[in-house]
């Protein structure tokens, strides 16, 4: 995983593109450092991510159980292909903050 950090003030997007695996402890241990340094706020945007194993969807579990005892907020967007179905797949997707990379089109209505 390549990861990217913008900072304005207390609000973070950190950018991810490529895989997420297990190999990559040390950049959600860095990530999620940030609460401790003030940020209340942090989007991962996930436009550029490829693919996710169940050591970051775990590691993911764990940055936004920091950020609730920091009381700040964590939310997920820009998640697409394998990463969506990934956490629709293993119910993942009711206990995180995330958002469709394409928003879904409302129904149709009766006329």
């Amino acid at each position: 995983m390549e990861h990217q950090i913008t900072r304005r003030a207390d609000h973070v997007i950190v950018h991810i593109a490529g895989k997420m695996t297990y190999k990559d402890h040390a950049a959600f241990t860095t990530v999620g450092g940030l609460f401790a340094d003030g940020v209340t706020d942090m989007e991962l945007d996930f436009t550029s991510a490829s693919f996710i194993d169940s050591a970051a969807i775990g590691a993911l579990l764990i940055l936004q159980d920091e950020a609730r005892r920091k009381g700040a907020s964590l939310k997920m967007v820009g998640v697409a292909g394998q990463i969506r179905r990934v956490f629709i797949a293993t119910d993942i997707a009711k206990a995180l903050n995330w958002q469709d990379a394409v928003p879904q089109a409302d129904p149709p209505t009766a006329s």
